[in-house]
């Protein structure tokens, strides 16, 4: 049996947090970005942090991680009303397509979304990943920029239907210490981002 790229978007947009071990409010999907790309998610998380999400079959490129660089420079200029309108569109034909961003945000979070304390976070899927999107990742974490690398198996259920789970640790895992408030000085951050590489290194 076999899937494809679409089946694993698909697991995502119904429920992210089985891959990334957290509650996401998912805005839209295989979205315009302005600089001409196609983000392949963007969410948002309970710190208000915007979420670039790019799901990949396989071995995850260093291309990968330079568009969702560039996906995130633009979104993280969008306002409220912008994240509005990109949550009515993606929900145009359910009961959601009323809501508000910040409606949908206090159903999902319990809290108001604060505009002001959220930052922009980017989080690749992939089963490995090529050296240099560690390293660029490593580089981009050490500036506060968070960045998330997070490995994945596929298995059939009983019933014939895909699943997707958290791959566990593999063969390198790097973590550095940086906070996810960003209003704070770099120096005073101390966010954990995991950087998972299975089984992608060279012998």
């Amino acid at each position: 049996m076999s899937w494809t790229e679409m089946d694993l978007k698909d697991y995502v947009a119904r429920d992210p947090s089985a891959l990334l071990d957290e509650p996401l409010l998912v805005i839209n999907r295989e979205i315009a970005v302005g600089n001409g790309g196609f983000a392949d998610f963007v969410a948002v998380d309970s710190d208000s942090n915007i979420v670039i999400i790019e799901a990949k079959v396989g071995r995850v490129k260093e291309e990968v991680f330079t568009q969702a660089i560039g996906y995130a420079s633009v979104v993280d200029g969008w306002s409220s009303d912008d994240l509005t309108r990109m949550y009515r569109a993606y929900y145009l034909l359910t009961e959601k397509a009323t809501d508000t961003f910040e409606e949908a945000f206090r159903a999902t979070f319990g809290k108001s979304y604060d505009m002001h304390s959220g930052a922009s976070r980017i989080v690749l899927l992939g089963k490995a990943f090529a050296p240099g999107c560690i390293s660029m990742a490593d580089f981009y974490s050490r500036r506060g920029i968070a960045v998330e690398l997070v490995s994945y198996e596929a298995h059939f259920q009983s019933n014939g239907k895909i699943a997707f789970r958290r791959a566990s640790s593999g063969s390198a895992v790097i973590e550095h210490a940086v906070s996810r408030n960003l209003t704070q000085p770099l120096g005073e951050k101390r966010r954990t981002a995991i950087f998972e590489d299975v089984n992608s290194r060279p012998n």
